[in-house]
């Protein structure tokens, strides 16, 4: 018996070094694929990750604004506690960090392409998203938003203008829509 289990316990650490010894990755690899760069990024996921950022950002303005208004429990009594500028960084930061840099950066693809349906359904998305913000803070970047190295600090546009260009962006997302 002891013979056996010998025998069985070589067999089954040859097999495990035979499984385990084997190449099974590529590691020549001159791309990271996790690290995608502009030239190589698609139109489609782009769209993708922007009606991602969006869900996200309608989900989070909509939680703030039913807490406000008592629909949602707001986690204490005191309004500044919980909507201090800290607090906010989170709605801001899918608008301008995540969903207007993709917007920006997909757009001269889109245009290229010649794909309407895609510059139509960003337009209205960020047409939409900025009278979202303007409706939650007042004045808002948009003139020199998305701009980092001409505008490291983007100012705010007053509200009033944001939305005239709001609204002009959703005709034209309509317009590329139709087409």
């Amino acid at each position: 018996m002891k013979k056996i289990n010998k025998i069985f316990a070589v067999v089954l650490l040859l097999t495990g070094m035979v499984f385990t010894s084997c190449e099974t990755a590529e590691l020549d690899l001159l791309d990271d694929p996790n690290n995608l760069t502009l030239d190589k990024a698609l139109l489609d996921r782009y769209l993708n990750a922007i009606e991602l950022s969006f869900n996200n950002f309608m989900s989070n303005t909509n939680s703030r604004g039913a807490q406000v208004t008592r629909v949602n429990y707001m986690f204490g009594t005191q309004y500044e506690a919980n909507y201090g500028a800290a607090n906010q960084n989170t709605i801001w930061a899918q608008a301008y960090q995540q969903m207007f840099s993709d917007m920006a950066a997909a757009e001269p693809q889109a245009i290229a392409l010649e794909n309407n349906k895609h510059l139509g359904v960003m337009r209205i998305l960020k047409a939409y998203t900025l009278i979202t913000l303007v409706d939650m803070f007042g004045d808002v970047p948009n003139s020199q938003a998305t701009q980092p190295i001409e505008f490291p600090a983007p100012v705010a546009d007053p509200g009033a203008d944001v939305y005239a260009a709001a609204i002009a962006m959703l005709d034209e997302g309509i317009a590329f829509l139709n087409q």
